[in-house]
């Protein structure tokens, strides 16, 4: 085989953390001195598995303990250093936790902290799911279900490796590996696949076992893979199982020779590797040594080296029966294939040493193999005493390292890497020890500036100490080296140090005297800065001219005030090395499982399933009475909108009659005020904001909006629909808007009546534009907390004083609730058992014709294919833009650099081969004149229409604040506006099915979702308006890989509804056609979703059956706080403020620091600590913003997200109540 570079990758930083080793030099001490790190399981760790288990109701007789290698302190974690709250953090997987640190560590390593961000850096982890995945997220589940909802991200295998991504920001592949016991080597493998192929340009790959729960199972344990004593005796006779054990190793990967020209620390190099299967052999979990012979010999074929000069093996080794023979006779005859040479290669398994880590096998393995090569020694393998008589190694290329020996070889040093997995998956590398630079010039500076930072005081102080030591044990480092890599390697912080010192041992004896005085420093307020005090202690304390010592001062001077310096020019032929790393300031991040918790009972299934076993909810109606009446005589000051009719002149009248203050705005054609109570408003933006100035220095309570009800005519012409929108949404966006720049800083309880919203009960005639309101209004309930937004449905024979009710009864009230013949009702979301409708079939026929509005975006070819999938049919894509000619489809399909249409062309094309007929044509539904013209040509030419789907899309995402009637008209012209001209313009046709796409967006809404939701509310009453056979609106969740919107997606944490394979809702589609109901709701709900944390908060109800398989919360609702007989609440925690020098903060201050507490957990907040950086997040900004309720302090959660900071969040809050206090003067 021929020796060449080409596809070498250098392991340029590494990281470790096994028993009884906190980094690679212990890890290293514990091979080369041949220990065994099986023991028993930590006291603290039992300590909470007994909690745990107690608490469950485990039975606590015989239970044990296995032996194993494990982990000390999983349940710590520095989560102020990756500004995780510590909330959070507390209901993240261990497994995610440590990751996390020792990744960090494997960047330090390298010596390339702070220069990774943007870069194409590829994370690739291994992580078995079968043995942990989830076991930390059951605990919760099953002793603390309040706080499920907020531990979905953190115990999602997914975010193992995203969450590092995110935040690093890499932005390479990030790929979570499971092949069981071979998952990390497969990991390393496919990462210098991806480096190889140009797909990053670093790559982080390793792998990670922890065992959260080790109590011994005797199902597993008894099948003879687990050792009786907990002890992996690998090759040895008396072997009966593998040992087990916990780790976690990470390596930085980079192309061989971009690390030479970069100068970087190389500990070895990866050669060549190679992955295969077992395939078929005695049993699906046995080895087959065939499988891993071919598994060695193609990674030796990808290394390009000579076989025979590969001289040692770090085995697989699992000390099974049946594993040990197999593996050594596979490689036994991989290395015959080539020599016929004995004894000449060692074989050794990390897992005599530490049992088997499973995820992190391979890469302890790796690390292991990487670290004797640097020490050019051969260590011993544990526990081998007999050769094991299966295994005839006097005849073997490979023989047993049972004690410590200096590795030597002609020529560069190579191992071998092998990991098996259970499931059959065999992975080998190749190694070689790292190349030699070549012999430098001494260098030519008399001394050499040396540089530390950290987040904090305490923190340096430990890093010099750490320094002082580490220089100390290895003085034969050469100065530039150490300078060059703590220069150019670290993360820079606030508190910094700078020393020059003229050897290593000088940069040590500085440290040290430094480190002896330190808690001599002492700090005076946010800026002091520490090379203050190292003058003080007279050491030199100035950063290093580099070269000319003119130049000491201002390089100094910059450094210590915190700017930009640019390192590497200081250095021409300095090489990175390892030093030590960042001092965790590890926490207990632990969950703390009540004592009580056995009470809990969690429900054993957690998908609704009906009786065809579709997957759908539905929106009904229960009767519930108004839970909150106003106490007799409670003031109200009140300005209502009437309607121009009777109802809202008796509001008015009965109100007065109590002594309450109402102001009177009756419709007209511009802002007057008619008298001192009396006020008349335009429909238009300006004439509100006019009438806003005036009442803004009324001490206006409640706004009532009855000017939002229709007419008692039905629309029956587009220019009626567009009147009904003019009066439904676009007045109550003109309301809102005016509400917002006049009482921003005022609590405004909103009421806004529509009528015939819905079918409360049989027979409603319904309103699909006063839907369309209600949807508008509850964007306004997320966007802006001072005003409490509420719906009421008015229908037949609603009584005035029920009105009335409502209006006084707003402090505590539902946000909706409708009125039908006196009752009042409540609208649920309930799981629905779907039955096909019996009266005719309904379903795709064969030669039959369909139109899909919307039908080139993805979701219309999907649609459209799926349709034709089972006979030929007859398509119509109707879109604005349509397709080029079909003429210039083999062109484009060649020529093109437009892969969305190329992909457009190919759907249909696929579509038309499957013997189906499809026409694209361009045609704007939302024009009428346009799209009756094309509906009505259409149904001429084919005779009928069998089926219309309208999937047409608009979204704006855009806040009300920032909104236009130009945004609305426009959004609501392909959403509202077309589909009322499809369905009238079809209206004489028979069909088997017209299906409407809406969204479950309009059972919640969201800040910027104000038009999106209107716009689809009004999609889900239609059917109920048009009462016709076969039209169903579904409210669909995400589409995977598809999207309603194809541009926006959804953080399914966040999200009320679990994301849709797009096969799943090709299925849910076929179903809601043959179901005869008129509106479904499609998908599973997210039960562990962010969102229901405020399910109080939120505007729709769930039924009993979906509440209990929610986790308990412990939320409060919005329409709590100013009530009197709202329930007491908990004290909120008390919370050190820091980051004023003189320690005085203002009340606000404080009342900010404390909601912060409670929602993101942390007992010390500084006032300006960013919220971001600390783990907020929009969902964790509007609880603050509902916990600041309960103080009277009004604040919008997009306030929260633009100021950032206690300190200045306080001053925009005091900043706006006194131009408030200035605009009512």
């Amino acid at each position: 085989m021929k020796e060449t570079n080409q596809g070498d990758i250098a392991i340029i930083g590494m990281a470790s953390r096994f028993p009884n080793a906190s980094g690679n030099r212990q890890f290293w001490d514990i091979i080369r001195d041949g220990l065994d790190c099986v023991g028993d399981c930590p006291e603290m760790r039992k300590q909470d598995i007994e909690q745990y288990l107690n608490a469950i109701g485990y039975d606590a007789d015989g239970r044990l303990y296995r032996q194993a290698a494990y982990l000390e302190e999983i349940d710590k974690f520095d989560y102020e250093f990756f500004k995780i709250p510590p909330r959070e953090a507390a209901l993240m997987d261990p497994h995610q936790r440590i990751f996390l640190e020792t990744a960090y560590q494997a960047i330090e390593d390298a010596g390339y902290c702070g220069r990774m961000g943007g870069t194409k850096t590829g994370i690739y982890v291994g992580f078995p799911t079968e043995f942990s995945a989830k076991v930390y997220q059951n605990i919760i589940f099953e002793t603390t279900p309040h706080l499920a909802g907020d531990s979905f991200t953190g115990n999602l295998p997914a975010v193992l490796p995203a969450r590092l991504a995110y935040l690093l920001n890499l932005r390479g592949p990030s790929m979570l590996i499971d092949t069981s016991c071979s998952s990390s080597l497969v990991a390393i493998h496919l990462a210098c696949q991806s480096l190889r192929q140009g797909e990053c340009e670093y790559a982080l790959a390793g792998g990670i076992n922890i065992f959260v729960v080790p109590v011994i199972n005797p199902a597993v344990e008894g099948i003879g893979i687990v050792a009786s004593d907990g002890k992996t005796k690998s090759f040895d006779d008396q072997c009966d199982g593998v040992g087990q054990g916990e780790g976690v190793g990470v390596l930085l990967l980079k192309p061989l020779e971009k690390a030479l020209n970069d100068r970087d620390l190389i500990y070895a190099v990866i050669k060549g590797s190679a992955v295969n299967q077992d395939g078929k052999s005695i049993g699906i979990t046995a080895p087959n040594a065939a499988a891993q012979e071919d598994a060695i010999v193609e990674a030796w074929h990808n290394a390009a080296v000579p076989p025979e000069t590969i001289t040692y093996v770090e085995a697989h080794g699992t000390a099974t029966k049946l594993g040990d023979p197999t593996e050594l006779k596979g490689i036994r005859k991989a290395f015959q294939r080539y020599t016929g040479k004995r004894q000449f290669c060692a074989i050794g398994s990390v897992k005599s040493n530490i049992g088997h880590t499973i995820g992190a096998a391979g890469v302890a393995g790796v690390i292991k193999s990487a670290l004797a090569m640097q020490a050019r020694k051969l260590p011993p393998n544990v526990h081998f005493q007999m050769p094991n008589r299966k295994i005839s190694f006097e005849d073997s290329p490979v023989y047993v390292s049972n004690q410590l020996k200096d590795w030597k070889q002609e020529g560069p040093l190579r191992s071998g890497v092998s990991s098996f997995g259970i499931s059959g998956t065999n992975c080998h590398v190749v190694m070689e020890e790292a190349p030699c630079y070549s012999e430098r010039q001494p260098s030519n500076y008399a001394s050499h500036l040396f540089t530390l930072s950290a987040p904090t005081k305490e923190r340096l102080g430990i890093m010099i100490s750490s320094y002082a030591d580490f220089l100390k044990e290895y003085p034969e480092l050469e100065l530039r080296d150490i300078c060059f890599t703590a220069n150019t390697g670290r993360t820079r912080y606030r508190h910094r140090l700078a020393i020059v010192a003229s050897s290593v041992l000088d940069l040590a004896a500085k440290l040290a005297r430094i480190a002896r005085s330190w808690d001599e420093c002492e700090g005076r307020g946010a800026e002091w800065r520490l090379g203050e005090a190292i003058e003080k202690l007279e050491a030199t304390a100035v950063m290093a001219s580099l070269s000319e010592p003119a130049c000491i001062e201002a390089a100094c001077s910059a450094f210590m005030a915190g700017e930009p310096l640019d390192w590497t020019e200081a250095y021409p032929d300095a090489r990175k090395i390892s030093l030590p790393g960042y001092p965790f300031k590890r926490s207990r991040c632990w969950i703390e499982v009540p004592l009580r918790a056995s009470a809990i009972c969690m429900p054993a299934s957690r998908t609704p399933v009906s009786a065809t076993g579709e997957s759908f909810y539905a929106a009904e109606w229960e009767e519930r009475p108004l839970a909150f009446r106003a106490a007799a005589g409670a003031a109200l000051s009140l300005a209502i909108f009437t309607d121009g009719a009777m109802t809202g002149s008796s509001i008015v009248e009965a109100l007065r009659s109590e002594g309450q203050t109402v102001y009177e705005i009756m419709p007209g054609q511009a802002y007057e005020r008619n008298g001192e109570y009396e006020y008349t408003v335009g429909s238009d933006a300006a004439s509100m904001l006019e009438l806003m100035k005036e009442l803004q220095h009324k001490e206006i309570t409640d706004v009532v909006v009855l000017s939002t009800l229709p007419g008692m005519k039905r629309p029956g012409t587009l220019h009626e629909v567009r009147g009904e929108l003019q009066e439904g949404v676009y007045g109550l966006f003109h309301i809102v808007q005016a509400l917002d720049h006049y009482f921003a800083n005022r609590r405004v309880r909103l009421l806004i009546a529509v009528s015939g919203a819905s079918e409360v009960v049989a027979g409603d005639e319904v309103r699909p534009t006063s839907n369309a309101t209600i949807g508008f209004a509850k964007a306004v309930h997320w966007e802006y907390p001072n005003i409490r937004c509420r719906t009421v449905d008015i229908g037949r024979r609603t009584s005035l004083n029920a009105l009335l009710e409502e209006i006084r009864g707003g402090h505590g009230a539902d946000f909706g609730c409708a009125y039908r013949d006196g009752k009042r009702y409540v609208e649920l979301i309930r799981p629905l058992r779907v039955q096909p409708r019996s009266d005719r079939t309904a379903g795709i026929k064969e030669g039959g014709t369909y139109i899909i509005t919307g039908g080139t975006g993805r979701l219309g070819l999907r649609l459209a294919a799926h349709i034709a999938k089972d006979f030929p049919v007859r398509a119509v894509l109707l879109s604005r833009s349509g397709l080029p000619d079909r003429a210039e489809w083999g062109r484009l399909l060649q020529e093109s650099a437009d892969e969305s249409l190329k992909n457009k062309i190919r759907a249909v094309v696929q579509i038309e081969e499957n013997g189906s007929t499809v026409r694209v044509i361009p045609c704007d539904v939302s024009d009428e004149t346009i799209a009756r013209a094309m509906l009505d040509s259409l149904y001429a030419e084919y005779g009928r229409v069998d089926g219309i789907v309208h999937c047409a899309v608009s979204d704006e995402n855009i806040r009300i604040a920032e909104m236009t009637d130009e945004h609305l008209s426009a959004s609501f012209a392909s959403k509202i506006e077309a589909a009322w001209i499809v369905a009238d313009s079809s209206r004489q046709w028979e069909m088997d099915f017209f299906v409407l796409f809406s969204s479950v967006m309009t059972l919640v809404s969201g800040q910027a979702n104000a038009i999106y939701t209107a716009g689809n509310s009004y999609l889900d009453a239609l059917p109920y308006a048009v009462r016709r056979a076969g039209m169903v609106t579904i409210n669909w969740p995400e589409w995977k890989n598809i999207g309603l919107d194809e541009s926006k997606t959804v953080e399914e944490e966040r999200s009320i509804f679990l994301k849709l394979d797009a096969s799943e809702g090709l299925r849910l589609f076929d179903a809601a056609i043959a179901s005869g109901q008129p509106r479904l709701i499609a998908g599973s709900m997210n039960y562990a979703s962010e969102a229901f944390e405020l399910i109080d908060y939120l505007p729709f109800q769930v039924s009993e059956d979906i509440l209990a398989q929610l986790p308990k919360r412990a939320v409060r609702s919005k329409s709590a706080p100013d009530t009197a007989d709202a329930p007491a609440h908990s004290a909120p925690p008390k919370v050190r403020l820091t980051g004023r020098s003189s320690g005085q903060y203002s009340v606000t201050e404080q009342l900010l620091a404390e909601a912060w507490s409670t929602v993101l957990g942390y007992e010390e907040v500084n006032i300006g600590d960013n919220f971001f950086e600390i783990g907020g997040s929009s969902i964790s900004a509007v609880r603050i913003a509902i916990e600041l309720m309960a103080h009277d302090i009004v604040l919008e959660a997009p306030e929260i997200l633009r100021y950032q900071t206690v300190e200045k969040i306080a001053g925009f809050i005091g900043g706006a109540v006194h131009a408030a206090v200035a605009g009512r003067a």
